[in-house]
C-alpha cells in the first residue's frame, strides 16, 4: 500500500476542505434605520440605529468612521454597542454645517472571521434658527428633610453666539432666591426655603436667555415634597386610599435594547380643568433617601400634552448600565397646580395617603438576553431563598431587591422585648408581587396590603415581658419586579436605660445640656424619637467647632446649629445657621458667631435607631483683623456659606483672610478635567507657611491639599464627581492676616 500517496491525498483533501469553508464565510448582514442620505438641522439630534447578524452565527463588532477626518465635533457623539446592534446619537453644532460636500458616516461591522460590511450615510447639516435653548430640566423635586438650599445649575445652548445672558425674573422668584451667571452659557440658582415657603408645594421661577438677537423665556418649577408627607410614617399603618384617582398610569415593564423609555399618563376630566402641568420625576438612585447625594436626586421632565394623554421619555441608559447587567429606575408622575397653595396642589401616582411611594422598572444593557437577573440577595452565599438564609431587614433605610419567577425571597427581623417596628415592602401597584409574613415558628401571620398602592406591611412587636423574637417576610412574583423592604422603629420600650441618662432630658432649648470650650461628651441617641440639644455661649466673631464621632453602620447622625435668635425654632426639619451631614463615621460643624448669646446644637438620627456618639467642642478667639474683600459680604467663612465664584476656564480671586476665619469658595468642575490652583501673597502678616489651601467635594470630603512651590502654594487635582460635573469647595485658611490672589485654571 502506498502510504505516502494516501497521506498526501488526505492532506490535500483536509486542507482543501478548510480552504473551501473559509471561502464560503459570508459577511455580516447590516441594516440601518435611515436612508443613505439624511439632513439634520443644527440643534437637532441625529439618531442612527444599526442592526446586524452573522450568517454563520459568529460574534460581531461595531465601529464607525467619519470622512473627511477632523472636521466635525464628533467628540460629543454617543455610540452605544451590543452584540447584535449599535446606536449613534449626535447633536451637531453650528461649526458642523456642511457645504456642497456632506459628512460621510461609515458604519463598520466585522465578524469573527474577519469579514466586513460597511454602510455609509451622507449627512447634510444645515443651520438652525440660532436662538438660545435651555438644557436644564424644567422642574426639580426638593426634599426639605435635607435642610440644604435648592441649587439648580441652568445651562443654555446657542449655536451662533459666544455668550448668552441669563436673567432671573425677580418678581416671580421666592424671597431669598438668588441667581449668579458664572459662565457664558450657564448660571446657578440658590434658594433656602424658610418654614413658611415650605408650606407652599409649588414655586415657579421665570428666566430669560438673551443672545442680543432673541429673548427666550424659561420657567423652572420647584416642587416641595411636603415636610409632613415625605416618607413612610413609622406610627401610621393606615393603608387606605386617599380618594379619587386623578392620574391613570400603567407602570412600565423591563426595558431592553437601544430605545428610549416611554411613559404615558391620563388625567381625569376634573383634574384637567385644575392642574396646569404633568411632570415625570425619575432617578437611578434611592428614591427614599434623605441625602443630597446627586446620585439619589430626581430629574424632572415636563410631559407633553397629546390631547387624550400625556407623554414623556427617558433617554436610554445603556451608557451607565454595566455590560451584561441592569439598573433599576424609580419614578413618579405628578400633576401640578402652579397657582395653588393648598394640600392638593400636587397629586402623584402612585397615589398615596401617608406615604411617598414610587414605581420602578428594570433597564437591561442591550447585550443582556437573560429573562431575569436576580438581585444580590439571591447571589450571596446560599442566597435568601429559604427561612434559614433570610436576608436581615435594614432599620436604617430601604434595601432593594428583585423577583424572578420560581424564586422566593426571604427577609428577617429580630425584635427585642419592648420594641415595636413597622415592616414595609413597597413595589409596583398592579404587579403580581405577593408578600407574606411569618412568626418565629414560621407560621403565617396576617399581612396588611393597600388596595391602591404597592405597599404591604406588618407591625412586629414584642411585649416588655416577652422574649426576643424573629419575624420573617417572604416575597415572590414574576420576572423583573423591583421591590424594597425596610423596618421602622416605632417604640424601643423601656427595658434599657440610655447610656447618657445623666444628660436627659435635653430635648428643648430650656433643658439643653450646657457645653464649654474643650469639653468632650459621651452620649447616645437612644430611641427613634430621641434628640439631644446642647447650648454654648459665644461672642459675635468667635468660631465654634463641633466634632461628632459615631458608627454610621448603627445610624446616620447629623447636626444643626441654631443662633440665639432661633431658640424657638429648633427642630429636625430646621436649617439653623449651619448644619452638616455625611455617610461616614465622623462629622464636623464649624461656624463663626454673628450674634452674642447661647447657640444651640441639635444632634439627631435620620435613621431612627440607637447610636452612641462622642462630641468634642472647641471655641476660637474672635478676629483681630478685618476681612472686607468682595466675597466676605455674606460671610464666606464656613462650608455652607461658601461664596460662588465664576466657572470659567480661568478665574482669579483677590481675597483677605483673618485667623479663625477661613475663606470658602464654591464652583462647578467637570469630571476628569484637571484643575490647577495657585495662591500667591499680596500683603499682610502671613508667610506661605502660615497658610493652607485645600479643596473638598460637596459632601465635605477632602479631595486635595496645596503644597508650597516657589513663591506660592500650588494645588492640582482631577475632579471625579458622581456625574459629568459637580460642585467643589476651595478653602483658604491662615494663622495670620493675609491678602492673597487665588488663581484657578481648568486644564
Amino acid at each position: 500500500m502506498n502510504w505516502r500517496a494516501i497521506i498526501l491525498f488526505l492532506g490535500v483533501a483536509l486542507f482543501g476542505a478548510c480552504s473551501a469553508d473559509s471561502g464560503n464565510n459570508q459577511p455580516p448582514v447590516v441594516v440601518l434605520n435611515v436612508s443613505s442620505e439624511v439632513q439634520v438641522i443644527v440643534g437637532e439630534t441625529l439618531s442612527i440605529e444599526i442592526s446586524a447578524n452573522d450568517p454563520e452565527g459568529g460574534a460581531l463588532t461595531f465601529d464607525y468612521e467619519a470622512r473627511p477626518e477632523g472636521a466635525w465635533t464628533l467628540s460629543s457623539a454617543q455610540f452605544l454597542k451590543s452584540a447584535t446592534g449599535a446606536r449613534f446619537d449626535w447633536a451637531p453644532l453650528a461649526s458642523d454645517v456642511t457645504g456642497t460636500d456632506p459628512l460621510r458616516l461609515i458604519f463598520i461591522v466585522r465578524d469573527d472571521a474577519g469579514q466586513v460590511t460597511e454602510k455609509t450615510v451622507n449627512v447634510n447639516i444645515v443651520p438652525g434658527n440660532g436662538v438660545p435653548r435651555f438644557l436644564t430640566n424644567s422642574s426639580v423635586l426638593y426634599d426639605p428633610r435635607i435642610g440644604k438650599p435648592v441649587v439648580v445649575d441652568l445651562r443654555v445652548r446657542d449655536d451662533d453666539s459666544t455668550e448668552v445672558e441669563i436673567v432671573m425674573d425677580e418678581a416671580s422668584a421666592p424671597f431669598g432666591a438668588s441667581f449668579t451667571q458664572n459662565g457664558p452659557f450657564e448660571g446657578t440658582l440658590t434658594w433656602q426655603p424658610d418654614a413658611e415657603q415650605l408650606k407652599k408645594r409649588v414655586h415657579s421661577i421665570n428666566f430669560v436667555a438673551d443672545d442680543l438677537q432673541s429673548q427666550v423665556p424659561f420657567k423652572l418649577t420647584v416642587v416641595v415634597r411636603s415636610p409632613t408627607n415625605v416618607n413612610l410614617q413609622p406610627d401610621q399603618i393606615d393603608l387606605s386610599c386617599p380618594g379619587e384617582e386623578i392620574i391613570t398610569h400603567s407602570p412600565i415593564g423591563p426595558q431592553r435594547g437601544f430605545n428610549d423609555y416611554e411613559f404615558t399618563a391620563t388625567l381625569s376630566q376634573a383634574a384637567r380643568s385644575r392642574y396646569d402641568e404633568v411632570y415625570l420625576y425619575w432617578t437611578l438612585g434611592d428614591p427614599y433617601s434623605d441625602s443630597d447625594d446627586p446620585r439619589d436626586g430626581f430629574e424632572g421632565i415636563l410631559m407633553e400634552d397629546e390631547g387624550t394623554q400625556f407623554f414623556a421619555r427617558i433617554g436610554n441608559q445603556a451608557d451607565v448600565i454595566p455590560q451584561g447587567g441592569s439598573v433599576s429606575v424609580s419614578y413618579t408622575i405628578c400633576a401640578i397646580d402652579v397657582d395653588s397653595s393648598d394640600s392638593e396642589a400636587v397629586r402623584c401616582v402612585p397615589s398615596t395617603g401617608d406615604y411617598n411611594l414610587y414605581h420602578s422598572f428594570v433597564a437591561y444593557h442591550p447585550d443582556e438576553e437573560a429573562e431575569c437577573i436576580d438581585d444580590g440577595g439571591d447571589l450571596v452565599g446560599a442566597g435568601n431563598d429559604d427561612f434559614e438564609n433570610a436576608t436581615p431587614i435594614s432599620t436604617t433605610g430601604f434595601n432593594f431587591f428583585r423577583t424572578c419567577s420560581g424564586n422566593d425571597d426571604y427577609h428577617t427581623l429580630t425584635v427585642r422585648p419592648g420594641e415595636r417596628y413597622l415592616v414595609a415592602a413597597v413595589y409596583n401597584q398592579n404587579s403580581d408581587v405577593q408578600v407574606q409574613a411569618f412568626d418565629a415558628a414560621q407560621s403565617s401571620i396576617e399581612t396588611e396590603k393597600s388596595t391602591c398602592t404597592g405597599l404591604s406591611g406588618i407591625e412586629a412587636a414584642v411585649p416588655e415581658d416577652g422574649a426576643q423574637t424573629t419575624f420573617f417576610i417572604r416575597v415572590n412574583g414574576g420576572d423583573n419586579h423591583n421591590y424594597a423592604v425596610r423596618a421602622l422603629l416605632i417604640d424601643s420600650g423601656s427595658g434599657s436605660e440610655c447610656s447618657d441618662a445623666a444628660n436627659e432630658p435635653n430635648e428643648t432649648a430650656g433643658n439643653a445640656t450646657a457645653l464649654t470650650d474643650g469639653q468632650t461628651v459621651s452620649a447616645e441617641i437612644c430611641t427613634a424619637q430621641d434628640i439631644d440639644i446642647y447650648k454654648i455661649g459665644l461672642t459675635a466673631g468667635q468660631t465654634v467647632t463641633f466634632n461628632n464621632q459615631f458608627q454610621n453602620s448603627q445610624g446616620n447622625l447629623d447636626m444643626t446649629l441654631f443662633a440665639p435668635s432661633q431658640a424657638g425654632e429648633i427642630s429636625v426639619s430646621g436649617s439653623g445657621v449651619a448644619f452638616t451631614f455625611s455617610f461616614g463615621n465622623e462629622e464636623t460643624l464649624e461656624h463663626q458667631a454673628t450674634e452674642t448669646g447661647d447657640y444651640y446644637l441639635l444632634v439627631f438620627n435620620n435613621n431612627q435607631s440607637a447610636v452612641p456618639y462622642t462630641l468634642n467642642v472647641s471655641v476660637g478667639a474672635g478676629p483681630s483683623c478685618t476681612d472686607d474683600d468682595q466675597y466676605s459680604t455674606n460671610g464666606n467663612h464656613t462650608q455652607t456659606s461658601a461664596a460662588l465664584i465664576p466657572n470659567g476656564e480661568f478665574v482669579e480671586i483677590s481675597g483677605k483672610a483673618c485667623p479663625g476665619q477661613p475663606d470658602w469658595y464654591r464652583r462647578t468642575e467637570f469630571k476628569s478635567a484637571a484643575v490647577l490652583a495657585e495662591l500667591t501673597l499680596d500683603g499682610g502678616d502671613a508667610a506661605l507657611s502660615d497658610l493652607t489651601v485645600s479643596v473638598y467635594d460637596i459632601s465635605g470630603t477632602l479631595v486635595a491639599e496645596g503644597t508650597v512651590v516657589g513663591s506660592g502654594i500650588t494645588l492640582d487635582y482631577t475632579p471625579n464627581p458622581p456625574s459629568s460635573l459637580g460642585d467643589f469647595l476651595y478653602k483658604v485658611e491662615s494663622s495670620q492676616y493675609v491678602e492673597y490672589t487665588l488663581a484657578i485654571l481648568r486644564e
